[in-house]
């Protein structure tokens, strides 16, 4: 009784999943929440920010302490009489020190603005991945629903094909039509059930594809609902420089190129300042 009731808890979910209807903005919503991709790029974006306030916090000076104790027993040497003594000595040792980078090229203010502008374009990636998901899934969407349609199609196409060589069929009967037309009747069939197969096969392919982006279970079976859509009649042209600023401006696949060659200067800023200074003394400049 107890292995039955358990098996029922863990088949309630599968079967949850396979009675329900997925639309367009469901799958959108379960692949933010749950695809590995878009939870590794937010992971990225963390490990930058933390790199980014460990390079503020480097600008603080640093503080050390340290505490030692030592006992000695039998013959020893006061360290404050220096005689010897056969007394317990004790020893206690307390110190503390701090240190901080006055100057140093600079390295560590560039390096500040460098992690400052990684941690912009992980945000701007982490934002393109989820862009990037989210088309693949509407692609997969509607793939999906182009392919059940072609299977209805091709449905009807086999009846009407199958009617047609029950008509053929009768008249063949009769006498009116050789027994030829017949034959090529039949094999039109047969290649429009061939064809019913290919779609059929094709739907099953779409229905793995978004499956896979939404990291679902292939066996699990997975049910669509198609979204009501409405073409306006109020278009709005845009021309080809327009569209072209709008996304230099707006994509994150350009705001994160444009950080990451922020970063690449300050990288280079970083790497001139830790160049040694070329001492040069005041006669040879007086020569020259």
């Amino acid at each position: 009784m107890h292995l039955r009731l358990l098996y029922i808890l863990m088949t309630i979910p599968f079967w949850s999943f396979s009675q329900k209807n997925w639309t367009l903005e469901d799958c959108l919503k379960y692949a933010l929440e749950h695809n590995l991709t878009i939870k590794q790029a937010e992971l990225n974006t963390s490990l930058s920010k933390n790199l980014f306030l460990q390079s503020k916090m480097e600008l603080l000076p640093s503080l050390s302490a340290n505490i030692s104790q030592s006992l000695n027993f039998g013959r020893n040497i006061d360290p404050y009489t220096n005689t010897f003594t056969l007394e317990k000595v004790r020893n206690n040792n307390l110190g503390t020190s701090t240190s901080m980078i006055i100057f140093s090229g600079f390295q560590r203010i560039n390096n500040i603005r460098k992690t400052n502008y990684d941690y912009l374009a992980s945000q701007y990636d982490s934002e393109k991945i989820v862009n990037d998901i989210a088309m693949n899934i509407i692609s997969a969407f509607l793939q999906l629903m182009y392919s059940e349609e072609v299977v209805e199609v091709q449905k009807d196409k086999l009846e009407l094909s199958k009617l047609q060589v029950s008509r053929i069929s009768k008249m063949v009967e009769v006498g009116r039509l050789p027994k030829g037309n017949l034959l090529e009747t039949e094999s039109q069939m047969a290649q429009e059930e061939l064809q019913l197969i290919n779609v059929q096969n094709q739907k099953d392919i779409s229905r793995l594809n978004i499956q896979q982006l939404l990291d679902l279970d292939a066996s699990v079976p997975f049910n669509f609902e198609a979204p009501d859509v409405e073409v306006s009649n109020k278009y709005k042209f845009i021309n080809s420089d327009s569209l072209y600023l709008y996304a230099a401006i707006n994509l994150p696949d350009v705001k994160s190129a444009n950080n990451k060659l922020k970063s690449s200067e300050r990288a280079l800023s970083i790497a001139k300042g830790g160049r040694r200074l070329v001492k040069i003394h005041p006669l040879d400049i007086m020569n020259k």
